[in-house]
């Protein structure tokens, strides 16, 4: 009874963090909307007084003008981060390979040249997922891999089946997350990082939950970073909702005429 009552309440928690989640997203998508037009118009006047500036040369203007177009940029670029978060597709779950989606995410990920990629990835079963989705959150997770190194180290991909779900490990070798900063991982808006916007791990989170599956850190003993996730094996279940899920829905009842 006592475990019950534990899974119950930690199904509560859960759902008041998803609810959380959606009404934040729906918040920050509202309020991004209505800063990007004033934003715009600062933006405008700031290229037209550059231009201004570039006929009659002022070192008084030249570096506010700069400041006021660096800062807008700052600005848009947050928005932007914000309108994408809030702006979430429901999934099209499809039978795909997660080392077709590991193949998809190395080959549009910039990796420097003193990081070095590996993967191992046996032959695992397919999961039922939204590949996109699931190559958007993997790209988040492999990018800030790539970010903890900058003096270099391993990337590495690792996949395993376990139980009725397949793992997919993303290690790194940086210096990896301090017990207070994995207290805060997954929360939105919080970040470490100097141009940081604190949505990149909330927004992986999303995308996986998306698919039925799972994200969580692992602590690796001597350094480095490891993410988990798990998607769910490709079922006769799952293989039968996707296929409903991709198929058109038909017209119900008499189609009526516009005006």
């Amino acid at each position: 009874m006592r475990e019950r009552t534990a899974a119950l309440r930690d199904a509560q928690h859960e759902l008041m963090r998803k609810e959380r989640l959606a009404v934040l997203g729906q918040l920050a998508g509202g309020i991004a909307h209505q800063i990007r037009n004033p934003l715009a118009i600062i933006s405008n006047s700031a290229y037209l007084l550059q231009r201004l500036a570039a006929s009659r040369p002022d070192p008084d203007l030249d570096g506010p003008v700069a400041m006021i177009l660096e800062e807008v940029w700052k600005a848009n670029r947050t928005i932007t981060g914000l309108i994408d978060y809030a702006r979430f597709r429901p999934p099209q779950p499809q039978p795909v390979s997660v080392s077709e989606i590991v193949a998809r995410v190395l080959g549009s990920l910039s990796v420097p040249e003193n990081v070095t990629v590996r993967s191992e990835l046996p032959d695992v079963p397919q999961v039922a997922a939204d590949s996109e989705q699931v190559r958007e959150a993997l790209t988040n997770l492999a990018q800030n891999a790539i970010e903890a190194m900058p003096a270099g180290g391993i990337l590495s991909f690792e996949a395993a089946r376990e139980g009725r779900c397949v793992a997919l490990r993303v290690r790194d070798t940086g210096p990896g997350i301090s017990s207070e900063q994995q207290r805060f991982l997954f929360q939105p808006l919080i970040t470490t990082k100097a141009n940081g916007l604190g949505l990149g791990l909330t927004t992986a989170r999303l995308l996986i939950e998306n698919q039925q599956g799972s994200i969580e850190f692992e602590d690796r003993p001597g350094g480095g970073a490891v993410f988990k996730i798990c998607l769910p094996v490709l079922s006769a279940q799952s293989t039968e909702r996707a296929c409903c899920l991709a198929r058109p829905a038909g017209r119900i009842g008499r189609a009526t005429e516009g005006p």
